[in-house]
């Protein structure tokens, strides 16, 4: 079995909020109240692609670098526009999909955007943009967002070949905040990235019983043995399932199913997550 202490899939899933200091944020906002609520309904109708710049710029990071915008009007799954962006610190090529009060879900792939990505909402919850790689060679990127029973979906895929779709389940938390929650999911998609062949099929938290004082403390002991200063006061567990690949599969048994493959993470004082080990415990 392969551990690793670091960290899409080629997709990376994240949620915020645009609109507050105080950010618990929820999967699905409600999106199916325009009969009783029929003056929000309007207010939707009538957002314009600035109404979602600005919602990004609100939440945008340092390292979050804004390309274009496009707006949603089918209002699949909620949202009312997207924005496309680059984080320079992630090294990933990004679409931020906002609902109407400026909460988002987040994916991308590590790959460059081309100098003109010509980024177009097709419907249904689906963008495409242009990537570039490192021979210059342009490729249509596509990404769909779905969202059923809380639950948040991404399918991607290339013009190469289909990478998949990758479910993420939140589960209940006093905690955690699924902003908090999707902080750690970022470090866990950038680490299975790196997985050759490798397709991810699930991302779960686990629950708030797994952030105890043993746990915390096991946490400790693997930034002391890796020479890390952080003085852990948190940590969270997530499971996942991936299948590995049919060839040339490395360290991983060919063709297999893996479940419930373990991700811990640990942080300070409600600060970064830091991603320690993953494997079967």
């Amino acid at each position: 079995m392969k551990k690793c202490l670091i960290f899409l899939l080629t997709a990376i899933c994240i949620l915020g909020t645009s609109g507050c200091g105080h950010q618990n944020v929820t999967a699905a906002p409600s999106v199916s109240t325009a009969a009783s609520t029929p003056a929000a309904s309007e207010q939707e109708k009538s957002r314009t692609e600035q109404d979602v710049i600005s919602m990004f710029s609100r939440v945008k990071e340092k390292d979050w670098e804004y390309v274009d915008c496009v707006l949603m009007p089918d209002h699949a799954s909620g949202r009312i526009g997207a924005v496309l962006f680059r984080d320079s610190a992630a090294s990933t090529s990004n679409v931020a999909f906002f609902d109407a009060d400026g909460f988002f879900h987040q994916c991308g792939p590590h790959a460059k955007l081309s100098d003109q990505p010509d980024f177009t909402y097709l419907g249904d919850g689906t963008v495409t943009f242009q990537l570039e790689d490192e021979n210059g060679t342009v490729s249509l990127y596509r990404i769909t967002i779905s969202i059923h029973d809380g639950d948040v979906f991404f399918k991607t895929e290339s013009e190469d070949a289909p990478i998949g779709k990758v479910k993420i389940v939140y589960g209940n938390s006093a905690l955690y905040s699924e902003e908090d929650m999707n902080a750690a999911i970022q470090l866990i998609t950038d680490t299975f990235s790196t997985w050759e062949g490798c397709e991810l099929h699930s991302i779960s938290y686990v629950s708030d019983e797994k952030c105890n004082s043993e746990n915390i403390a096991w946490m400790n002991e693997l930034a002391k043995a890796n020479d890390l200063k952080e003085q852990f006061d948190q940590c969270i567990l997530f499971q996942s399932d991936f299948h590995s690949p049919k060839e040339n599969s490395g360290a991983w048994e060919p063709d297999e199913e893996y479940t419930d493959w373990q991700w811990w993470l640990a942080r300070s004082e409600g600060g970064p997550w830091i991603l320690m080990t993953n494997g079967y415990g």
